[in-house]
């Protein structure tokens, strides 16, 4: 069995698994974070809950797009935070996780960074129009000090 065969059983497998212990969002008020790739997002969610770079709880990177599935965090028995993956990603199936999971955001947290653009006016009102409660947050702020 070559390498390409033995990366997708074990994809397949890690999948499979992955799909067994996801929760039901159903069960949970679920907050999560939406945003652009590279927005900021992982590195807010490890902030919020107390952690750092040196000591993550949701992996970052210096390239983009690390996060690829939604990965749910306990916050308590009954509430989770969602890390999403980024949205207007290259890789189109990683923005489609996010866009087929915004029905179930019952508060969804928009991280805007100093890119602005467009895409993310697009990205807010799709999120806005399929959570329930929508609270925009500027990351990055420091980039904003360069636009006009």
């Amino acid at each position: 069995m070559n390498e390409t065969d033995q990366k997708k059983i074990f994809e397949k497998f890690f999948n499979e698994a992955f799909e067994e212990q996801a929760p039901n969002f159903d069960e949970y008020v679920n907050i999560a974070l939406v945003g652009k790739v590279s927005a900021g997002k992982s590195s807010l969610l490890n902030a919020l809950l107390g952690h750092t770079r040196t000591d993550p709880i949701a992996p970052v990177g210096a390239n983009s797009g690390v996060t690829t599935r939604i990965t749910p965090y306990k916050l308590d028995d009954k509430v989770l935070i969602v890390d999403c993956p980024g949205l207007d990603d290259i890789r189109e199936e990683n923005s489609a996780i996010t866009k087929d999971f915004l029905g179930s955001i019952d508060l969804g947290l928009f991280i805007v960074t100093g890119s602005a653009d467009t895409s993310q006016k697009t990205n807010f009102n799709d999120l806005k129009n399929n959570s329930k409660k929508t609270i925009v947050i500027i990351n990055k702020i420091d980039e904003w000090d360069d636009l006009e």
